[in-house]
């Protein structure tokens, strides 16, 4: 309700709000995640013959703009828990935590595509321990922010009801650090089903009104 109050005097003084301000920067980030994925699955494309395809990297290039879109879906949803004061120390970690989401994104697909082409499942391989050691670093820093959050406030209305994202943070880092140790071909196939299935349960589970 007080967020909601909040709102509604900015929107009547004709300012921005809070939220206004993170989702501007929020919305910058998602933007360039997003647009770094379609950038190389072109280069792909445009490179014709010279690229060896395989399902796995564009998988994770799904799964990261899917997570992408995720948080900012989640942003929109909790808009009226930003209220009160922020410092800026205070937003730096929230600022920290987009830029791993933006770097596993960005480390989905080849940057480039040279000469001698390239095979995306050579790639995927060698690049398994980069991309799902980002993966792992973003879920496990936002579950440390979580409960960094619950010790200075404890367990308020709030951490309750985001409690579904932290469960979803400890299944997503559960997935991926398997994926970074262990090479065999058959792991990364569970992995990777189970990592996109879990972010479609927790997809269909946000409504916003």
């Amino acid at each position: 309700m007080l967020g909601n109050e909040t709102t509604q005097r900015a929107n009547r003084r004709g300012v921005m709000t809070r939220f206004e301000y993170v989702a501007i920067f929020y919305g910058i980030v998602v933007a360039m995640a997003i647009e770094t994925v379609l950038a190389s699955l072109h280069r792909l494309i445009a490179a014709g013959k010279r690229v060896r395809w395989h399902w796995m990297a564009p998988a994770t290039a799904v799964n990261a703009s899917l997570v992408t879109l995720a948080q900012f879906w989640i942003l929109w949803g909790d808009r009226d828990q930003w209220t009160g004061n922020f410092s800026f120390f205070q937003f730096l970690p929230f600022g920290i935590s987009l830029f791993f989401m933006f770097l596993s994104a960005a480390a989905t697909l080849p940057d480039e595509v040279g000469a001698e082409g390239v095979d995306l499942k050579v790639f995927y391989f060698h690049n398994r321990k980069h991309y799902w050691g980002l993966v792992a670093a973003y879920f496990a820093y936002n579950i440390l922010l979580n409960f960094i959050s619950l010790a200075r406030s404890g367990p308020t209305d709030i951490w309750f009801h985001n409690l579904r994202w932290l469960v979803g943070d400890f299944v997503a880092l559960g997935i991926a650090v398997p994926l970074i140790f262990f090479r065999a071909y058959w792991v990364h196939v569970i992995g990777i089903a189970m990592a996109l299935a879990a972010l479609l349960f927790f997809l269909n589970s946000i409504q916003l009104s």
